[in-house]
């Protein structure tokens, strides 16, 4: 085997990896200007400047903004299903009560960690803006993250640790849960410390609002 077709898979496998470094550099920075200035206030100069590329380097990568857009919901989605696919098998042999706050706690750290863009997409009305709407905007990633909820909920029916007669309220309320902290959050600004939040969320699942004696 000569040199070269040794070298080559090397080369290979450091252009990859420069060329996902600089688009989740892209990606980065479109989330912080889309989070600045909405969805149809960013320019994709600002964009390129942020993520210190030419502008001509972002088109190679993305044909326009709203392909850079579409492109930053389906990779935020999908880091986030990734995250909580990951927390359910790692959590699989664990109580029910571990299992929903390392759920939970999954949740709140991404809602954090993207705390500007996902609120915007939250507290604003995108009916009429195409690419939010074809990616089926917060609505889809609810959805998709409500059928996990579904399988944690028949885990902490297989424990016996939820009632069995209300088991088809169970990924409802919980959904409707995180909704209203995810709201009140972006409407507050509120820093949330993920773990304590996802913990007062468990016990309130479990015990509910009444005063315990």
């Amino acid at each position: 085997m000569s040199a070269d077709s040794e070298t080559k898979p090397i080369a290979q496998n450091l252009r990859g990896r420069f060329k996902e470094a600089v688009s989740e550099s892209i990606l980065q920075a479109a989330e912080d200007v889309f989070a600045e200035h909405g969805p149809d206030g960013a320019h994709v100069n600002e964009i390129a400047q942020r993520a210190g590329v030419s502008v001509g380097t972002l088109y190679n990568y993305f044909k326009d903004r709203e392909n850079l857009l579409a492109a930053l919901l389906g990779s935020r989605r999908d880091e986030l299903l990734a995250r909580l696919d990951g927390v359910l098998v790692e959590q699989a042999a664990q109580p029910f009560r571990a299992q929903l706050g390392a759920f939970l706690t999954a949740l709140l750290e991404h809602f954090e960690t993207h705390r500007r863009f996902l609120s915007i997409l939250l507290l604003s009305r995108h009916e009429g803006h195409e690419t939010i709407a074809k990616s089926g905007g917060p609505f889809a990633t609810m959805t998709e993250i409500y059928a996990r909820m579904e399988d944690l909920m028949r885990r902490g029916l297989d424990q016996a640790a939820l009632r069995a007669e209300d088991a088809p309220l169970y990924p409802a309320l919980l959904m409707g849960m995180v909704r209203g902290v995810f709201m009140r959050l972006a409407f507050n600004g509120l820093e949330v410390n993920p773990t304590a939040t996802a913990d007062r969320l468990v016990t309130f699942f479990l015990e509910g609002a009444g005063v315990r004696t």
